[in-house]
């Protein structure tokens, strides 16, 4: 039985994806066991980090329109005003955005000549299903795991507001499951928005 087949018997099923770099960068990943994240703002593309804002906007507007519930229309309407909500907005935290690239094909002729020093470099895989398993033998904590997670990037607007109404909708029903009558909490629709941007940002 191949190692890939052991795997298979215990339930896992492999997804490989791949990062390029040159043979210097490869060198100081293995030699450090660890990764440089590029800072999201420094993104050539300075709408990247506003489309949450845009997305977020447009799926609450939806999610008013799908869902007739007074009560949930007027918790839509108070997540919509909580940007207004000053008094969270000087105590939430200041996150700054972090990323890794990876893509699912090991041979791609234009990240060879933009990522790997001009055909020159390598290109490393990674098996996120056994990444998966090191978060649960070692009990990595969810939070943690999230914020490491690998996801797909989504481009499609549709996808990107179907995304985002998922988010919202989730948010929102986990708090009243956890909490019960959400205005007895200081600052939960400035927090549940603040966290389906969180959720958005990184995967736009």
């Amino acid at each position: 039985m191949t190692e890939k087949e052991l795997r298979e018997s215990l339930g896992f099923k492999d997804k490989i994806v791949y990062h390029y770099c040159s043979v210097e960068a490869m060198y100081g990943i293995f030699s450090n066991k660890s990764f440089w994240l590029t800072s999201l703002e420094s993104s050539n593309d300075a709408s990247e980090l506003r489309l949450a804002q845009k997305i977020i906007a447009e799926a609450l507007k939806e999610l008013k329109d799908e869902y007739p519930n007074e009560k949930y229309q007027e918790i839509l309407s108070k997540i919509e005003l909580a940007p207004k909500d000053m008094s969270f907005n000087k105590h939430k935290p200041r996150y700054k955005y972090y990323g890794l690239s990876f893509v699912e094909d090991k041979d791609s002729l234009t990240h060879w000549e933009r990522y790997a020093n001009s055909s020159s470099g390598v290109s490393i895989g990674f098996n996120l299903a056994l990444i998966d398993n090191l978060y649960f033998i070692n009990a990595i904590p969810d939070i943690v795991s999230d914020w490491l997670h690998p996801t797909p990037i989504i481009y499609s607007h549709e996808e990107q507001l179907k995304y985002a109404k998922s988010s919202i909708d989730e948010k929102i029903n986990r708090s009243i499951r956890e909490f019960g009558e959400l205005e007895k909490l200081e600052h939960i629709y400035s927090s549940n928005l603040l966290c389906s941007l969180d959720n958005i940002k990184t995967n736009f």
